[in-house]
């Protein structure tokens, strides 16, 4: 995302493809990160600084198993590597649900957890769940971060709200019919 910003806002023209990842699952920098390395591409992953370490129990309604995340270990060598954190809140909170207080504590308090354990600026979010209103797109902004990405599906283009990012949902075999559909489309 770092890498797109000037696109984003107009500064710089072409075409780009930004990389995301949700989560912070431990697969992103066992498998993923190798991948990324070799193609020289780079990638943001955004991170529930509350449960680096843990699992995905978020998910307990849904998930019959349990995904590992990335531990502070693993986070920094995601940076070292050359790719960007991004923060995702603290609980994978639904935040369009929560009232001011707990989406300002969320959202804040991801970003100086990271901020903290990493010794970095994160200028990067991701709305769990794509779980966000007006409400959240303006506690984003005020936390500090430069844009915020949704699970709308999309492409970006110059102009659009910083706070309200849409993407490509790369999960399942038509992931990449997906990219490429896109992709083929583009001016």
């Amino acid at each position: 995302m770092r890498d797109a910003m000037p696109y984003l806002r107009g500064e710089v023209s072409g075409k780009i493809v930004a990389i995301t990842l949700d989560d912070g699952y431990r697969d992103n920098v066992e498998q993923a990160l190798p991948i990324l390395k070799d193609l020289g591409f780079s990638a943001t992953c955004y991170v529930v600084s509350g449960r680096v370490g843990t699992q995905n129990t978020w998910d307990d309604e849904a998930a019959t198993v349990h995904q590992p995340l990335m531990d502070w270990g693993q986070v920094s060598e995601w940076i070292t590597e050359g790719m960007e954190i991004g923060a995702h809140t603290r609980t994978h909170a639904r935040l369009k649900l929560c009232g001011r207080p707990q989406i300002d504590e969320e959202i804040r308090g991801s970003k100086e957890d990271l901020e903290a354990a990493l010794g970095v600026a994160i200028t990067q979010f991701a709305y769990p769940y794509g779980s966000w209103d007006e409400r959240v797109a303006q506690a984003t902004a005020i936390a500090g971060f430069e844009a915020a990405v949704t699970t709308d599906r999309g492409r970006a283009p110059v102009g659009s709200s910083l706070f309200a990012l849409p993407r490509l949902n790369m999960k399942g075999g038509r992931a990449w019919r997906n990219l490429l559909s896109t992709c083929v489309k583009w001016p």
